[in-house]
C-alpha cells in the first residue's frame, strides 16, 4: 500500500509543480473491466469529501497534463517517462484493484490512479483517512 502512495505523492508534485506553467488553451478483475483513458498514460482522480468534489487529471506521453476543466500544463515528455517507470518500479502493476474499503463516509476522499503499460490499463484505488494506512503515506 505504501508504493501506491509514494505514486500519488509524486504525481501530486508533479500536478502542482505544472500549475505556474502556461496553459495550454466495486472493482471488477483486470481482464473484465474496460477502464479508458484515451491516449493519456496516466489519469489521476481525486473525488469525493464534505463537498462532494471531483478532480481529475490526465498526463500524456508528450509531457502534455490537462485537467478536469480542460486547463493544459506541460512538463518536459522526459518527466513522464521518468514516472512511468517510477510506478513500475514500485509494483504497481502488480497491486490489488482496491486497497483498504472504499466506502467515501466521514468525509473522506477517494484517490485512483490508471496507468497504461503497453496494451496493458490497470487502475488502482483507495481511500485517505484509512486507518490501516501508515502515517508515513502522507494522506490522512
Amino acid at each position: 500500500m505504501r508504493c501506491f502512495f509514494v505514486v500519488a505523492v509524486v504525481l501530486f508534485l508533479l500536478l502542482t509543480a505544472c500549475e505556474q506553467a502556461a496553459l495550454l488553451a466495486t472493482p471488477t478483475p483486470r481482464h473484465k473491466r474496460r477502464v479508458d483513458i484515451g491516449d493519456a498514460v496516466i489519469v489521476y482522480r481525486r473525488s469525493g469529501g464534505f463537498a462532494g468534489i471531483s478532480e481529475q487529471w490526465r498526463i500524456y506521453p508528450d509531457g502534455k497534463i490537462v485537467n478536469g476543466d480542460g486547463r493544459g500544463f506541460r512538463v518536459p515528455e522526459e518527466r513522464v517517462k521518468e514516472l512511468l517507470l517510477t510506478i513500475e518500479a514500485l509494483g504497481f502493476f502488480e497491486m490489488p484493484d482496491s486497497l483498504g474499503p472504499l466506502d467515501a463516509c466521514c468525509d473522506r476522499f477517494i484517490h485512483e490512479i490508471t496507468v497504461r503499460r503497453g496494451d496493458e490499463v490497470k487502475k488502482v484505488a483507495t481511500v485517505d483517512a484509512d486507518p490501516m494506512l501508515p502515517p508515513s503515506c502522507g494522506i490522512s
